[in-house]
């Protein structure tokens, strides 16, 4: 009896171990499906798991999530963690989006964020609240597309972006706003839009899977009237 037992025991930790990545890779799919159908929260109830366990395409989802601010609370310095974490681990899409935010000076203070607990996931308040310029229309995005050091480089990236990504890019319009990068001066980013989030998310997921690199601002800059 003794030894069926101990039999028994041992099959059954090897049936989970067997069943341990299945499992996992179910979660992963329905995480990335639950991205797809834009159910934010239903993601990181599925991903988070998996990305504290050490899955680098859970990570790298992770991060956009905090980038983005969609089904958490938007933190750069979370977003950067989680994509260190995924490109360590040679994730070809969280390498690209943390030099993206490296290069447009977002990373620089993240450090201590990088090593802090993840907080509590809390759903993304839907965009309903009127903007200022435009009573009861829901707030706006844009989409920041690079970072240059000069405003002729800035509109110059525009009509190449503009003639790559032209389905996703053919009506909107550039916005090139400057900002203080420190040791390297000023730079220039440059943003096209603005769109409803929604919108603005998909647009830059569409140039994402054609291989380019963007990142949806939920709460973008004062943009200044054309002149």
């Amino acid at each position: 009896m003794r030894n069926l037992a101990r039999n028994t025991f041992a099959l059954t930790c090897l049936v989970s171990a067997l069943l341990a990545p299945s499992l996992a890779l179910a979660g992963l799919d329905e995480g990335l499906a639950a991205v797809r159908r834009g159910d934010y929260a239903e993601a990181v109830i599925h991903l988070q798991p998996l990305a504290e366990a050490g899955d680098a395409t859970a990570q790298s989802e992770m991060g956009v999530m905090y980038a983005n601010g969609d089904g958490v609370p938007q933190d750069i310095g979370q977003a950067v963690k989680w994509f260190r974490q995924a490109a360590a681990k040679g994730n070809a899409t969280a390498n690209s989006s943390l030099a993206f935010l490296e290069a447009a000076g977002l990373a620089a203070d993240s450090a201590a964020a990088s090593s802090a607990p993840s907080p509590t996931p809390s759903p993304t308040p839907s965009p309903t609240a009127a903007s200022p310029d435009e009573p009861g229309a829901a707030p706006q995005s844009l989409i920041q597309i690079a970072t240059l050091s000069t405003e002729a480089a800035a509109a110059a990236e525009w009509r190449r972006q503009h003639r790559r990504f032209s389905e996703q890019l053919a009506n909107l319009n550039p916005t090139i706003l400057t900002f203080d990068g420190g040791e390297r001066g000023i730079l220039y980013r440059l943003f096209a839009g603005p769109l409803e989030h929604s919108a603005a998310r998909a647009t830059c997921d569409g140039i994402k899977h054609l291989g380019g690199t963007c990142l949806v601002i939920r709460q973008p800059p004062a943009v200044p009237p054309p002149h």
